[in-house]
């Protein structure tokens, strides 16, 4: 029987399960055996977490493989620890159709895409549409949910009007969809469009102000209760205190949860006042005032966040320092760093993390038992607390750049496991 053997100085097996010097046993894509004694590890770690999963990923491709493909989107996950991704339909052209996602799902497949994949349909105001995408979800075992843009992002699939929104959600509820609605929630008739200087970054924070995002969760949460939605409402990249507080104190019959992103938890509008490194900061939403990152950590350390979510949105070096100036930063070759930094820097316990970063997007998405045991898949990440200041050669995204640069974490990805193969490993 051929084994592959990891052994962990800590062992987050789940948030309430934590061992000290344990192997590991993989076999046939499983943990075989979990145990004090063993033959000589294959690969050694400082801790070993259930595999990561990014249910908030854009994968791009088609007419955007400029900025990343399927199979580079997959070489960053996996150095950065993620065992799992789930794709955005903002895609050139959208996936909106079961022929679109039937089409998405073969082309992920045929792009050896080293994390598991996962996608989303988009929404737009048809109720024709909106019928076709809730049968998806249950058709695909890929399509892992809806996606609604309340609000201009990237792409051309808001849904600006909230009475065009409200046709969404009766179209859903006619549907009888259960499932998962993620939804980017800006709303834009509250963006200040004067407020932006290219010359001064951080006035796109002013442009799309705290107030927009508020306004809009207010607006969905309206929206389930009135219609009856029954599914799971998820407010994406949520950016402000006031936004989970929202979400935290909502009815449990509305089934409501939200995401946060690395990239508001470590940078705030302070980080984007050099022009330059303030351009590649520009994202949807903004990053906020410090004290509003200050209590997105508070958030995040009480347990009022579901997830953390990169929001991988890659755009070239030219895309982001020259017009359109585009919104979105790369964020899976950092995963693993920035997990290492809420641990020391900000002392979330590696137990949290691993709901955070795993096991309440398995749970949400209905993935299976992804705790680390006997009998479960072999889904792993495999962190060394050894410090490293990310530089740029380190990038495995097409876009070839990182908001992380120069930026010391504690740890990094050591090795990354899907399916019992290594699919990353340190060199």
């Amino acid at each position: 029987m051929s084994l592959t053997v990891v052994f962990g100085k800590t062992v987050i097996a789940s948030p309430s399960k934590a061992y000290t010097n344990l192997f590991l046993e993989l076999h046939d894509g499983k943990i075989y055996k979990m145990t004090n004694f063993s033959r000589k590890p294959d690969i050694t770690a400082d801790v070993i977490m259930p595999g990561f999963i990014d249910p908030h990923v854009h994968c791009r491709d088609w007419s955007q493989s400029d900025k990343e493909t399927m199979k580079t989107a997959g070489q960053a996950a996996v150095h950065g620890g993620v065992t799992r991704v789930h794709d955005m339909p903002n895609t050139g052209p959208p996936i909106l159709t079961q022929d679109d996602a039937t089409k998405r799902i073969e082309d992920a497949k045929k792009s050896g895409i080293a994390a598991e994949y996962g996608l989303y349909v988009g929404l737009t105001a048809s109720p024709g549409q909106v019928r076709q995408a809730a049968e998806a979800v249950s058709k695909y075992p890929e399509v892992m949910g809806l996606k609604m843009y309340a609000g201009e992002s990237t792409g051309s699939l808001a849904i600006e009007d909230p009475d065009d929104q409200m046709l969404v959600y009766k179209a859903l509820v006619s549907a009888g969809y259960k499932g998962v609605l993620m939804v980017h929630c800006e709303k834009e008739s509250m963006f200040r469009k004067g407020a932006w200087s290219v010359n001064n970054p951080e006035t796109w924070c002013d442009m799309r102000p705290p107030q927009a995002e508020t306004a809009s969760v207010e607006d969905q949460m309206r929206m389930v209760t009135k219609s009856g939605f029954k599914g799971r409402l998820h407010i994406c990249h949520a950016s402000v205190p006031e936004t989970v507080k929202m979400v935290a104190g909502a009815p449990s019959t509305l089934g409501a949860g939200c995401g946060v992103t690395p990239h508001h938890l470590l940078f705030s509008r302070d980080s984007m006042k050099s022009k330059s490194k303030g351009l590649y900061l520009k994202v949807n939403p903004p990053l906020r005032s410090e004290e509003d990152r200050r209590g997105m950590m508070r958030a995040l350390f009480t347990k009022k966040i579901d997830w953390l979510e990169t929001d991988h949105a890659p755009h070239t070096a030219g895309q982001k320092l020259n017009s359109p100036f585009a919104s979105g930063v790369p964020g899976l070759d950092n995963y693993a760093n920035a997990v290492t930094s809420l641990n020391t820097d900000y002392g979330i316990p590696f137990p949290d993390l691993a709901g955070l970063t795993s096991l309440n997007a398995a749970s949400a998405f209905h993935l299976g038992d992804m705790t680390l045991k006997a009998g479960n898949r072999a889904n792993l990440t495999l962190i060394d607390m050894k410090p490293e200041t990310f530089q740029r050669k380190s990038v495995r995204s097409k876009c070839g750049w990182s908001p992380y640069e120069g930026r010391e974490f504690p740890g990094r990805c050591k090795a990354t496991i899907v399916g019992g193969n290594v699919a990353y490993m340190e060199r």
